[in-house]
């Protein structure tokens, strides 16, 4: 089973992961909301 492959991409300033596999690319969601205030709300409410 081979390791996934993780990188990062820059969004408005924000590092985001990104881990790609052969099941597929996961971006994270916590990177993508930490500059938001009540970030962990807003993860919560997709969920």
């Amino acid at each position: 089973m081979a390791k996934p492959k993780k990188s990062t991409i820059e969004v408005q300033g924000t590092s985001i992961s990104i881990l790609s596999g052969p099941g597929g690319d996961y971006i994270s969601l916590t990177d993508m909301v930490r500059n938001f205030d009540g970030g962990g709300a807003l993860i919560e409410q997709w969920l």
